[in-house]
Order: structure tokens, then sequence, then C-alpha cells
């Protein structure tokens, strides 16, 4: 019932933005969005995230700098695009520095452990730099925080693929 009305909604009031096809899908009341999957189901889609990734290479270690909110369906769905596309080049030893994240929600928290996963089942890890201590009192207590491997600095993080086992 709420997906009709959502369906409705898009119809009636032309709720489509620059990221949708101007064609239909086979059902003539849901746009479709650049993905292919229903408008509907996505919700609002946004043309800026509210997270920003900077990607670099130290050797054959790749760092993330994450900037803004890791929030559900934006932020966290931009880390998973990340995250894959990193294993699809063969880079599985990510280092992920949290300094400028303002705002995580569970769902951030989720696409975190997930990928983490994701990562070691592809022979890599996935290691947190500078997480705040709300950051650590969150990942604790959702009782996550010891799947991590987490360094005060990047530096250290960097060179803990380095060290022997």
């Amino acid at each position: 019932m709420a997906l009709n009305a959502m369906r409705d909604g898009i119809k009636t009031f032309g709720l489509t933005t620059p990221m949708m096809k101007k064609t239909r899908s086979n059902d003539p009341q849901v746009f479709r969005d650049v993905t292919d999957r229903p408008a509907a189901i996505l919700g609002t889609i946004m043309s800026d995230s509210k997270l920003a990734i900077e990607e670099r290479e130290e050797g054959d270690v790749t760092v993330l700098t994450l900037t803004g909110e890791i929030t559900l369906d934006d932020g966290d769905l931009a880390f998973r695009r990340r995250v894959h596309d990193l294993i699809d080049r063969g880079r599985a030893k990510l280092v992920v520095d949290l300094a400028g994240v303002m705002f995580i929600d569970s769902a951030g928290v989720g696409m975190l452990a997930a990928k983490l996963k994701t990562v070691r089942e592809r022979g890599g890890d996935l290691r947190l730099s500078r997480l705040s201590n709300r950051g650590q009192r969150l990942l604790g207590m959702m009782k996550i925080l010891v799947a991590f491997e987490t360094f005060d600095d990047e530096a250290s993080a960097v060179a803990s693929y380095g060290w022997p086992r």
C-alpha cells in the first residue's frame, strides 16, 4: 500500500530527478533511476552525497579519507560503491580515515562491518584510523569495535600491513 502511494506521488507530483531515466519501466507508474531499480523503492535520489571520499595509494595499501556523514541511502551507499570498485581493481588492503566523519548512523556502521567482511573474504583487510572517542564508544556499544583494527594515526595503520602476524 505504501509503495503504491509512493508510486502515485512520483506520478502525480513529478518527483523525478536528473538521475532518473526519462523512460518508464514495465510498470507504467514507476520511473527508474540509472541503476534500473524502482525509484519509489530508493526514495529521494540525492545528486550530491553528504559523504566525500578521497582516495590515495600508499604502495599496495589504499587510504580512503572520509569527510561528512555516513547515513542511510547516502554515505553508506557511496562507501559501498567505492570499496567494491577498489576490490574490482585488486586493491584489498584498505585504511579508512574517519577523522572527518561528523555523523554516522546505524546503516553506516552496518556498512562498515559488511565491507570489512567483504574485503576479508577477498584476502584483504579494512583498518580504521583516527576514530573519534565518540565513534569508539558507538562501535564498542554495538560490539563490533573488536572486529576492526584501529589506529590513532594513518601512518601507523598503513605501516601495520607490513607487520608480521
